[in-house]
């Protein structure tokens, strides 16, 4: 999905230099701006879409909007010794892709580039966000034309300087696709009743940006002799661009006129342009009727204006054909912005065999050769039907590689292919006649939240071809029936008939959330097991196997993880998920291995995996949520915390995922929220794994649900090894004491044989390993579990506290 969108970029100023001279205080300050930030975003319409540890990225409806933030925001600059002025802001207006909840594009460059040259504590905006700014134009001094690095053209800068005065020039929209019609900035339609004056409105903008002749436009519209009728169309076209807040028509000389594109935008022109820099237009992507759709009704008077009217529709059609493979060339075969350029441009001219040899490349890079087959079918069919002739000898050999299976762009070991995420279709979701709005909208929410899983691809199909596993739907009032399959054999791996309930809306959340839960355990165990059955074909099958491995909470699968971890790296050092990780590694590595206490060199290593992780791929929630456990291993809560909001915020239907950072939360103080989350994931899933109920057992204890916390302590068994512990503290908190020394030595013959520490086994050494474990934030959070496994250990508090 793409949309114009107020792009907004922050970053700490001198933040290396703070970290060198002051890490903690920087941690500290950072953790509380993204907070605020994110607060303050939210309160005028945005989002945060993600945070680049010094930093953040947010986007608006508009520039106002975004304006009305950052000026706050820097405004509210706390004093804190040693860092003076602390952020720059950039601020552009353009097109941007919506995707895995991220934004990017070539405006998100461009908004990221303006960050970089804004003062110390400053805000530097664009022409194009200066144009929208409105009122709070006036407080902004131009700094003029700027080369902004790898944009690739020039840009006027604006810096924000209050106490300016001068008005704000407002802008005028002219809609050129779809309808014809000038609209004010808020969206206002301005009422056009001449009908000479719409007819020279189309002239001048299907003309192109150049302007036009007076006596080609009185020639046009009838007359080359009428300079009148001309004259009183071009006055009545005038005035309803200045009601729409633009004087948007320019006299250049007595001989031409034009629309005056420094206060009008044209959407027409911004296709091309937008497309041009690797934002493809959504009504590119959809395709348009480019003689129908242009300019609609332009022309139908007949006469030499329909002729004039259909040549410009076709040249536009050839300058978005033009764009569209400029656009092509900024992707690489493999990446999904190669796709959408070629699908699109193959919508406009459906022979286009470059296109098409993109688009079959693109799926044979991804290891789907049936796809790419299934392009070179349509291309050779197209072209034998409509000019008797076959593919290219270029495009022939290219499906002689794929057949042989040695195409050139076929990815070698150690790259895409080998490094691929399974491939999940969602298919149709069929339904009656009176229920196909429910089926669409559906879908639409299933794709949607499917697509913020980083373990997968989602793509949409209409059919049963293509892609590793396929989702489909039949949906009537009161059910939705579930379909998921392995299209490799044809394996129903999953089918389940979910009642919707009579609140539509309502129960529509929830049956997506349960069809994520279920397409997550159902993927994860297919792909482990292929992983652990000896198939593994791919670096993302490794990696699978390596998480398979960790969740046996064992120290001999850890080491095994670890070095399986540690040679993916060495093939590929840019998988992320692998960093994520070894990061939890690090983490976890003194719960594995009872008796180890927490390391410097075990914190140090989990914060710089965790580190690059999300430098990789900063829309990982797994990455996000490694970095949010090593920040609390470390001591810094507050930014562990937003790294948890960050994850959960990611992926909020991936069990994996919520029921981790709902046991940070409980950790870091936060027992209602965590709670909340734990609750809620486990109505959804379809499952929990035994180690997830062990993580829900601190949940419920922070929160005081000490008899829910002993039975999911049940549910967990011994997944994990210090889960007995956590029964035994349940049993206390509940004044079982018989329970509750019988769970406790439980613990103590399960960690006997696997006990690590430095000092010899008993229950003081034992209740003081496992009290210091975990990363609890409240001191009133370490007493109420001190005081519990005491009484469980038949010890006093003062044995396990040191005063002894």
């Amino acid at each position: 999905m793409m949309s114009q969108r107020a792009i907004l970029f922050a970053d700490l100023a001198g933040f290396s230099r703070h970290m060198r001279e002051n890490e903690p205080a920087t941690v500290a300050y950072i953790a509380a701006r993204l907070t605020e930030a994110r607060d303050a975003v939210e309160a005028v319409g945005g989002e945060v879409v993600k945070t680049t540890g010094d930093g953040f990225v947010a986007h608006f409806a508009t520039v106002p909007a975004a304006l009305t933030f950052a000026i706050g925001f820097q405004r509210a600059e706390p004093d804190t010794p040693g860092i003076r002025h602390g952020f720059r802001i950039g601020v552009h207006f353009g097109p941007v892709h919506f995707g895995n909840a991220d934004i990017y594009g070539h405006a998100v460059n461009i908004a990221a580039r303006l960050e970089g040259i804004a003062p110390p504590g400053g805000i530097t905006i664009s022409g194009a966000a200066f144009r929208r700014a409105e009122t709070f134009a006036r407080d902004f001094s131009g700094r003029g034309p700027v080369v902004l690095r790898n944009i690739g053209e020039n840009i006027t800068a604006y810096d924000y300087s209050p106490g300016r005065n001068e008005p704000a020039s407002l802008p005028a929209d002219v809609t050129v696709i779809g309808s014809l019609h000038i609209s004010s900035e808020d969206g206002a339609r301005v009422e056009l009743r001449s009908e000479r004056a719409r007819i020279l409105l189309g002239i001048l903008v299907l003309g192109g940006p150049d302007p036009q002749q007076r006596t080609q436009c009185a020639a046009l519209m009838g007359d080359p002799e009428d300079a009148a009728g001309l004259e009183a169309a071009r006055r009545t076209l005038a005035r309803a661009f200045r009601r729409a807040g633009a004087a948007g028509l320019r006299l250049h000389d007595e001989g031409t006129i034009g629309v005056d594109q420094s206060v009008v935008r044209v959407d027409l022109y911004e296709l091309p342009q937008d497309t041009r820099s690797g934002a493809v237009d959504p009504k590119l992507v959809r395709g348009i009727d480019w003689d129908v759709e242009l300019a609609p009704g332009l022309g139908d008077q007949g006469g030499s204006l329909a002729g004039w009217a259909r040549v410009m529709r076709g040249r536009w059609r050839r300058e978005a054909a033009g764009a569209l493979e400029v656009c092509l060339k900024r992707f690489r075969a493999e990446e999904d912005g190669a796709r959408v350029a070629a699908e699109a441009l193959l919508l406009i001219e459906p022979g286009h065999e470059p296109a098409a040899r993109v688009l079959i490349r693109h799926y044979n890079a991804l290891g789907n050769r049936a796809m790419a087959m299934q392009e070179y079918e349509r291309l050779r069919d197209w072209l034998t039907g409509r000019y008797d002739m076959a593919p290219s000898a270029e495009t022939e050999a290219l499906i002689a590689e794929i057949r042989a299976g040695d195409a050139a762009d076929a990815v070698p070991p150690g790259s895409l292919a080998d490094t691929r995420r399974p491939d999940l279709r969602v298919g149709a979701f069929s339904a009656s006649d009176s229920n196909t709005d429910l089926a669409a909208g559906l879908r639409s929410d299933v794709v949607a939240a499917l697509s913020r899983f980083r373990e997968w691809y989602v793509a949409e199909s209409s059919g049963r071809d293509g892609g590793d596993y396929l989702l489909t739907a039949r949906v009537d009032e009161q059910h939705a029936t579930f379909s998921f399959t392995r299209t490799s054999d044809g394996a129903v791996l999953w089918q389940e008939r979910l009642a919707s309930g009579a609140d539509w809306k309502r129960s529509q959340e929830q049956l997506v959330a349960r069809v994520a839960a279920r397409a997550e355990v159902y993927v994860s165990a297919d792909r482990v097991a292929r992983a652990f059955g000896g198939t593994s074909s791919s670096q993302f099958d490794d990696w699978m196997r390596a998480e398979g491995l960790l969740a046996r909470w064992d120290a001999d699968a850890e080491t095994e993880a670890a070095t399986l971890l540690e040679n993916l790296l060495e093939r590929d050092p840019a998988f992320a998920p692998a960093y994520a990780s070894l990061a939890s590694i690090y983490n976890v590595r003194h719960i594995v291995r009872p008796g180890l206490s927490r390391s410097d060199e075990d914190t140090r290593r989990a914060l710089a995996t965790a580190v690059r992780a999300t430098e990789l791929d900063p829309l990982d929630a797994r990455g996000q949520l490694a970095f949010a456990w090593a920040s609390a291993m470390a001591g810094h809560y507050d930014l562990g915390t937003v790294h948890l909001d960050l994850a959960t915020t990611l992926n909020p239907t991936s069990s994996r995922t919520v029921i981790s950072a709902a046991m940070g939360f409980a950790f870091f103080g936060r027992a209602e929220r965590a709670r909340d989350l734990f609750e809620k994931t486990a109505r959804t899933a379809p499952v929990l794994a035994r180690w997830q109920w062990c993580y829900g057992v601190p949940v419920r204890f922070f929160a005081g649900d000490f008899s829910g916390a002993a039975d999911a302590a049940l549910q967990g068994g011994d997944a994990i090894k210090d889960n007995y512990g956590w029964l035994a503290a349940s049993y206390a908190a509940l004044e079982d004491r018989e329970s509750a020394a019988a769970a406790f030595d439980t613990l103590l013959e399960t960690i006997k044989p696997l006990w690590e520490g430095s000092v010899p086994l008993d229950a003081v050494s034992l209740a003081r390993w496992f009290i210091s474990a975990y990363p609890l934030r409240r001191p009133e959070d370490t007493a109420r579990l001190t005081s519990a496994i005491a009484l469980a250990a038949g010890l006093e508090v003062s044995a396990l506290t040191g005063s002894a």
